[in-house]
């Protein structure tokens, strides 16, 4: 079984959320250390869509948001009932992994699914429909996570990383007329690949 959806393909059962955000914006807040600079930035160009946390993030943003990623969906579980022991309404959260055996999470069994949390984000928000996917804090660098000491550098700049964002755009061109990034290196991918699809028409 499998299904096909803006040249992402999956296996095992359509997700019932599959293409449910036609018409709207989705914010994608990754764990780099610009992603508040970045959200700021985005903000004051007039967003108002919705927002995806991947992480930890949604246990550090103090602002509603509607869905939820990450690849360790036993996580997922552990942080949405700590915000709710701190009084934060987390019901209406939709939360979202890479298998189908965790309720109540919406297993996304994608064909081309990289080791990377922010990747498989932008993959899923375009699954859902979104028109446009805006990655905040996502910059595939070395600048390391929001929560790091200032000397600390990440581990998102290898080769790996950099070659799985690259690859799971050629496998899906939707990804590169849909999704966009406010810094670093993916900044950069998806404002070349915006530029190819221009050149086309």
């Amino acid at each position: 079984m499998s299904w096909t959806y803006r040249g992402i393909t999956g296996n095992g059962k359509t997700p019932t959320c599959l293409g449910k955000f036609e018409g709207k914006t989705l914010a994608v807040m990754g764990g780099g250390r610009c992603v508040w600079d970045d959200f700021t930035a985005l903000a004051a160009q007039g967003f108002s869509g919705h927002i995806m946390c991947v992480n930890d993030i949604g246990m550090y943003l103090q602002k509603p948001f509607h869905h939820w990623v990450s690849l360790h969906p036993d996580y997922l579980i552990v942080w949405k009932k700590l915000l709710d022991d701190h009084g934060v309404s987390v019901a209406e959260i939709a939360t979202h992994t890479y298998r189908e055996d965790r309720p109540p999470h919406t297993g996304w069994r994608l064909g081309n699914r990289a080791a990377f949390s922010g990747l498989f984000a932008a993959q899923v928000g375009v699954c859902l429909g979104y028109d446009e996917v805006v990655l905040c804090g996502i910059p595939a660098d070395d600048s390391g996570r929001f929560f790091d000491p200032p000397w600390a550098k990440g581990n998102h700049d290898s080769h790996h990383a950099k070659a799985a964002f690259s690859e799971a755009v050629a496998h899906a061109p939707e990804m590169g007329k849909r999704v966009r990034s406010m810094s670093g290196w993916t900044k950069q991918l998806f404002e070349t690949e915006k530029s190819k699809h221009a050149n086309r028409r």
